[in-house]
């Protein structure tokens, strides 16, 4: 059998004009090796646990767009999402964790401003409320994932349940420095000033990619499913199983096993809640 290289998904005429190179379009631009397996994994579903919709489509709230949507994805039309950023939780969780030499004196304050906050809202038979933070932040600190080394603002939790799911976000300190910003307030008003989302220095868009790579072979043709399928059959017989073959049931596997992720873990939730609304 032979089989040639795919072709770019979406399809996109600046992929089509300037990125002919095999490489590139078998893997895209941004597949880097340094990206490891827990940031991949952050990324992905990240994506997949985000409102979506394809070019001016509208919103998809599903953790894959519908089969239809797939098998009729319009030509010059981009993925777009927009994952949470999540500042007071990685702050509460994760500044302590960070290279003392990261953390700038408005961090810092705003971090104590929340444990004061968190610390009126606690009643307790044991300890004092003080206490109970400092569990309560010690334990959410047991699920930091990548980055220890950097900003606590740049780290990535275990995804363990869709409320860890933050977007990458680097701090302009250079910027903040020049301004001399003293105050939280100031920084989250200019918040696009102070922070950067779109930098992807870590997060660097390989999750995205293979969600991509998903959506494109959830929307192949079943007939050509078929005919690769054959092809890896002949080498390996139990290379692919049954429920595989067929695209709309792979999806709506893959749906219910997404879906699946966001198991029982409301008391997690519930306080990542509490935390970004102080």
């Amino acid at each position: 059998m032979t089989v040639g290289l795919p072709e770019p998904f979406p399809r996109l005429k600046s992929v089509q004009t300037d990125d002919r190179n095999p490489a590139i379009r078998l893997f895209g631009k941004r597949f880097f090796a340094d990206q490891g397996a827990l940031e991949l994994l952050a990324e992905l579903l990240g994506v997949a646990f985000s409102h979506k919709r394809i070019g001016s489509g509208s919103l998809i709230c599903g953790r894959l767009p519908a089969q239809e949507e797939l098998s009729h994805w319009p030509d010059e039309s981009h993925l777009h999402y927009r994952p949470a950023v999540k500042l007071n939780l990685k702050l509460f969780a994760l500044l302590e964790a960070s290279r003392i030499d990261s953390r700038p004196a408005v961090h810092v304050q705003h971090y104590i401003d929340l444990t004061r906050r968190l610390e009126a809202r606690i009643q307790t038979n044991e300890g004092s409320a003080q206490e109970v933070v400092e569990w309560l932040s010690d334990l959410l600190r047991g699920f930091q994932g990548a980055g220890a080394t950097r900003t606590w603002c740049a780290q990535v939790f275990f995804p363990i349940t869709p409320a860890f799911l933050a977007r990458e976000t680097i701090w302009n300190a250079s910027v903040a420095n020049g301004d001399g910003v003293d105050d939280w307030d100031t920084i989250t008003q200019g918040f696009a000033h102070y922070f950067s989302v779109n930098r992807h220095d870590f997060l660097a868009r390989g999750g995205e990619l293979l969600y991509l790579q998903l959506c494109n072979a959830l929307a192949t043709d079943a007939a050509v499913l078929n005919g690769f399928v054959a092809g890896l059959r002949a080498v390996e017989p139990e290379a692919i199983a049954p429920e595989e073959e067929d695209p709309r049931q792979l999806h709506a596997l893959l749906e219910r096993g997404l879906q699946g992720l966001s198991g029982p873990s409301a008391a997690l939730d519930t306080l990542v809640e509490v935390i970004e609304e102080l």
